[in-house]
Formats: structure tokens, sequence, C-alpha cells
């Protein structure tokens, strides 16, 4: 049952990723952990997603506060490289999914910009 001991510590991990959502950089991660998420029952599966939506959306609230106001986490007061570069990361994953909201609105008929 070595694969049941392996999945554990890969949910472990999954866990963790849920609370930062990093964007995995391969498709060899999405393939290696495939056979644990099957493992895991579906409102477990349900609670990764809701969890990790609700941290994108506060993530892309804050890149909207920081393009309406000019206010800004200053992650550089940060003394550890590794949390510094988890925070810029997630900071930056809101940034992205502004980007894409924005240009998603603005080629939709239902949204109109005006100044």
């Amino acid at each position: 049952m070595q694969l049941s001991q392996d999945c554990e510590f890969i949910q472990l991990l999954v866990y963790t990723i849920a609370l930062f959502p990093l964007v995995p950089k391969s498709a060899a991660i999405l393939l290696f952990l495939l056979p644990c998420f099957i493992s895991l029952p579906l409102n477990m599966l349900g609670k990764i997603a809701h969890y990790s939506f609700d941290a994108i959306l506060f993530s892309a609230f804050l890149a909207g506060v920081k393009r309406s106001t000019g206010l800004t986490f200053q992650t550089e007061k940060i003394e550890s490289k590794d949390v510094r570069s988890a925070i810029d990361k997630y900071l930056n994953i809101g940034e992205w999914f502004m980007d894409q909201s924005i240009a998603a609105m603005g080629s939709s008929n239902y949204f109109e910009r005006r100044r």
C-alpha cells in the first residue's frame, strides 16, 4: 500500500497549494497528481476548489484595490525570501485574473466603457 501513503503525502501538498493557488509549471505535475485526486472524496475536491476560488477572488480584490487606489501590500518588508516569493506569485495571480476578467468584459456586448 505504498501508493496510498504516497497519495496521502500528495494530498497534503495539494491542500497547501489550495491555500496558495500557484499554477503548476508543467502538465507532468498534473499527471503525477491525478491518481491522488481520483481517490479523494468528491466533497473534499469541492472544498479544495471552493477555497482555491475564494483565494483567487481575494487576490483579485487586492489587485483592484491596487489599481483604483494605489495601495499595495509591501512584500519587501517580509524577511523570508520564500514567503515573499509565494506572496508575490499569489498577488500576480490576482493581477492576471483581473486582466482576464477585464478583457472578457471588454469584448462582451453586456458591458460598455464609460469615462
